[in-house]
């Protein structure tokens, strides 16, 4: 999983030397969705330090925690970039 302020960090820096110098970033994660070996699909809504490693992912319904696959929550989306021109 990709660490918010690192991922703000490296964003900003980026940035510095271009006409985005200065911009803000508001960075959300998605909630991360898994199924378990038994079909089961359920929603961690906390956040998931271990996402690259599923055995700390345990389902919320029968409590496996083999097998789990992660179907939501690896990706990185941007969704709209705003700056005013100077």
């Amino acid at each position: 999983m990709i660490d918010k302020e690192q991922l703000k960090f490296g964003i900003e820096i980026l940035a510095n030397n271009t006409i985005c110098k200065g911009m803000s970033v508001e960075i959300k994660f998605l909630p991360v969705k898994i199924k378990c070996k038994n079909n089961h699909i359920t929603t961690i809504d906390e956040d998931v330090e271990f996402l690259d490693i599923p055995k700390y992912l345990k389902c919320k319904k029968c409590g496996d925690n083999k097998g789990i696959e992660i179907l939501q929550g690896k990706e990185i989306l941007i969704r709209k970039v705003v700056f005013d021109r100077l």
